[in-house]
């Protein structure tokens, strides 16, 4: 039986870990601090259902490799973060409008009570700035699954956007 946490304490915590990113006092970690996000090979099963395994953990073992790294544009000191659970994209809560649409297109392949992040690193005051997705909740730890649908769907990068 899964253990139903408080959502406005992972955000709170997911907050807090995103922080780090544009913390002064850590960007020179930021390489690590993204790494330490990378998924292990079991996660793959916790987040999504079993005929997307094995998509995901091929799709995400080419990002892995590609050594990518969360930053945020000068002056985005703010985070915004964002948060649904895997069976909310299916019902299309109003929660998942914070989300890319993508989401929508694999909502049957996320397990229904995982806990997905998306967030923004922003310039204090403003509501746009540098946006991503995929910070996933497993037990006391978060990792990195960015642009779902791109691996499920077709095996593209997940990064093309952030490349741009």
């Amino acid at each position: 039986m899964p253990v139903i946490l408080d959502p406005t304490v992972l955000v709170r915590k997911a907050h807090e870990m995103l922080a780090r990113f544009v913390d002064p006092a850590t960007l020179a970690q930021r390489t690590e601090m993204t790494r330490a996000l990378a998924p292990l090979d079991g996660d793959f099963a916790r987040v999504f259902v079993p005929d997307a395994v094995d998509a995901a953990r091929e799709g995400y073992a080419t990002l892995w490799q590609s050594n990518p790294e969360i930053v945020a544009r000068p002056g985005q000191i703010h985070v915004l973060v964002h948060m649904v659970v895997g069976g909310e994209f299916l019902l299309k809560t109003p929660g998942t409008q914070q989300f890319p649409g993508g989401y929508e297109q694999i909502a049957k392949q996320l397990l229904p009570d995982v806990p997905w992040f998306s967030w923004k690193f922003v310039i204090p005051g403003e509501r746009s700035g540098m946006a991503y997705d995929g910070l996933v909740s497993l037990d006391d730890r978060f990792l990195w699954l960015p642009k779902p649908w791109k691996v499920l769907t077709k095996g593209t990068s997940p990064m093309s956007h952030y490349a741009n």
